[in-house]
């Protein structure tokens, strides 16, 4: 993820400086293992006769805090912030200059 080697390189070049991330924090991920995912399209396939739609999702996860546990694993204490400002430019990164 793009994400994760944002922070990664943060660390490496400059540890100890927070890491500035352009847009907002709002946004919610949502993520479903494979093996999960298969696991209920099987018991869909056998169990569920409703003439509805099933949606099938995973958990949802802010992107603050996805921010903070791949800071967590990375060992990246510096933190990260969110800068929403749409009249500062950025780098195609997504990192701020």
């Amino acid at each position: 993820s793009s994400l994760i080697a944002k922070i990664a390189q943060q660390k490496e070049k400059n540890p100890s400086k927070a890491l500035t991330l352009s847009g907002s924090n709002a946004h919610v991920y949502h993520a479903l293992y494979s093996k999960d995912f298969v696991q209920l399209i099987v018991w869909a396939m056998s169990h569920y006769d409703d003439d509805q739609p099933l949606f099938l999702s995973g958990t949802a996860t802010s992107a603050s805090d996805l921010v903070r546990i791949i800071s967590g694993q990375l060992g990246f204490a510096a933190g990260v912030t969110f800068d929403n400002d749409p009249t500062k430019t950025s780098s195609p990164s997504g990192v701020q200059n």
